[in-house]
């Protein structure tokens, strides 16, 4: 799939083609795409393109319209086994992906408590 405007146009709401899942069981329902103009998060809706899946790897093709500054960004991934993603770097190749993972669970709060705590100015 080439990548470019006319593709947004034409190319179904990329969530329509999750959740997808990887060899090892691992379920992918999607990501956060960023205006790389802006920096600004897109919207779900406004992100186009295709997820396909072979031997467990999941690859994903996608323009998004950002809502804020209104210009598109391309978007080229793998998730593999263990939502383990990759991006394609400058050079053409294959990159592992160091996402920004969301603490969950009781400790994950106790540690965001912790550090606003050190935040907030005492009197």
């Amino acid at each position: 799939m080439l990548l470019t405007e006319d593709c947004y146009f034409s190319s179904p709401v990329l969530s329509s083609f999750l959740p997808k899942e990887t060899l090892d069981g691992t379920i992918w329902s999607g990501f956060s795409c960023f205006c790389g103009k802006c920096n600004q998060q897109m919207e779900d809706k406004n992100i186009r393109g295709v997820a396909t899946d072979a031997f467990g790897v999941i690859l994903v093709e996608a323009v998004g319209l950002c809502g804020s500054c209104l210009s598109l960004s391309k978007f080229r991934l793998r998730v593999k086994d263990g939502g383990v993603t990759e991006k394609i770097n400058r050079d053409g190749e294959w990159v592992r992906q160091s996402p920004k993972i969301k603490e969950e669970g009781l400790l994950g709060k106790l540690k965001r408590v912790l550090r606003n705590s050190r935040r907030t100015p005492r009197p």
